[in-house]
């Protein structure tokens, strides 16, 4: 197969990846907040400028997926079986089936990076967490990096609340709701990430 998914973080997944997708002059890594048409369309162009007599990695990490460039990248992915594609998610579900369908799965890659602060995250009081959350937004400009860093962290407290909701499902079954709703809007454009952790707060 000549296209695989990883569910996890980059960092978790990068040194899990074959060697020669880890870096060399035919190996390009794309990772960023969220992919849109421009840059499918830059990855496009550069599997179809790929020779044929040699190998090329092309390794994918985007926090989100405009749907128009998961389709654009399909049809790459289609036609470019000379190129050796990694994508790296976070989630699934992240993906349109119809990439996920042509996709071949690792094996799940475990995020460690974050497991002590969400373990934290859990056992702090209400005010505790809130003062957590404002932390982890106080900074209005910051880099694309760290960006997608914040947004890592959000993701590793939800499913840190998600795993904790389903530990006993009768015990948190608002958090189990709660969770399902900041899964659904996290990741959305426009959405308040600081906003929907607060909620989280108050359930978990």
């Amino acid at each position: 197969m000549h296209a695989v998914l990883y569910i996890g973080t980059y960092d978790a997944v990068v040194q899990k990846l074959p060697v020669g997708a880890r870096s060399g002059a035919d190996t390009h890594h794309v990772r960023g907040g969220l992919c849109t048409v421009d840059d499918a369309e830059q990855l496009c162009i550069h599997a179809a400028r790929a020779p044929l007599d040699n190998v090329t990695h092309l390794v994918v990490a985007y926090d989100r997926f405009m749907p128009q460039a998961q389709n654009m990248l399909l049809k790459s992915i289609e036609d470019t079986t000379h190129v050796r594609w990694y994508f790296i998610v976070a989630r699934r579900d992240m993906l349109l089936p119809t990439i996920r369908s042509r996709l071949s799965e690792a094996a799940y890659i475990e995020e460690r990076a974050y497991t002590d602060e969400v373990r934290d995250f859990l056992a702090m009081p209400y005010t505790k967490k809130l003062s957590f959350i404002t932390s982890l937004y106080a900074k209005v400009a910051k880099s694309d990096e760290e960006k997608v860093a914040t947004h890592r962290r959000a993701q590793a407290v939800v499913a840190a609340c998600e795993a904790r909701a389903h530990s006993n499902p009768h015990k948190y079954v608002r958090l189990a709701k709660d969770t399902l709703f900041v899964r659904k809007y996290l990741d959305q454009p426009g959405a308040s990430p600081k906003m929907l952790l607060e909620l989280l707060a108050l359930s978990a």
